[in-house]
């Protein structure tokens, strides 16, 4: 079927009109994008922790560090998450490695601490981990980074009194930065995975990559609220 002058000369201006549209709104798009990629700046994350952070019996990238800086690159923020994760670690080794361990990081940047199981599983006193902890705290502040602790729970099969005295020194160490805007805290890093046979490994204890998937979409939000700070 052959088209009329008139026909063409329509299609045309149709065509013209969509293009300069379409120009229009990939350029709005790359402006979004740019502005978000200029109004946060670039963000190191320093996941410090034992095996549950180090990639214990599955690839790198199943790790929640791993997954997590996927998702926040996804997002368009400029950041990079370092896993210094070492199987079997506890709150004393963690203090005398953190300064070496910290010794790249940045004014603003952001420390995740979650330890305190394997205290509990090596029988360090409560009172020396209630320490360790407080003071790996102070430092992670005093560097001028963010902080976002987990607490950690132990098993129901240990007497309530000592399970009590255990997660107290979490409320404790919480409410001392109850009005410190650089730390967030978190009640259980497992929330939603520990205990499900589905989510964990055959060991009942370290999560598969599914688990994993679960706990970085837990925690997002407050990863997200923490990298908001650093643009007010």
């Amino acid at each position: 079927m052959k088209l009329s002058i008139v026909s063409l000369i329509f299609l045309s201006a149709v065509t013209l009109t969509w293009c300069f549209w379409n120009n229009d709104v990939r350029e709005k798009e790359a402006e979004q994008i740019e502005e978000i990629i200029l109004t946060v700046p670039r963000t190191t994350i320093h996941a410090l922790w034992d095996s549950l952070t180090a990639w214990y019996q599955l690839p790198s990238e199943d790790s929640y560090p791993a997954q997590l800086e996927s998702m926040l690159l996804e997002k368009w923020y400029d950041i990079k998450v370092l896993n210094w994760g070492i199987s079997w670690d506890t709150s004393k080794w963690l203090l005398t490695r953190l300064d070496r361990q910290l010794e790249s990081a940045n004014k603003d940047d952001i420390a995740f601490v979650v330890i305190g199981a394997n205290d509990w599983l090596r029988g360090m006193p409560l009172d020396q981990m209630k320490k360790n902890i407080t003071t790996i705290s102070e430092i992670i502040l005093e560097k001028e980074l963010f902080l976002i602790l987990w607490w950690m729970q132990i098993p129901l099969n240990n007497s309530p009194e000592y399970r009590a005295t255990f997660e107290q020194i979490y409320v404790d160490i919480c409410s001392s930065y109850k009005l410190n805007p650089r730390v967030s805290c978190i009640e259980f890093f497992l929330e939603w995975v520990g205990g499900r046979k589905q989510l964990n490994l055959p060991d009942g204890i370290h999560p598969t990559k599914e688990g994993y998937n679960v706990i970085v979409n837990n925690i997002l939000p407050i990863v997200e609220k923490t990298l908001q700070e650093l643009v007010q």
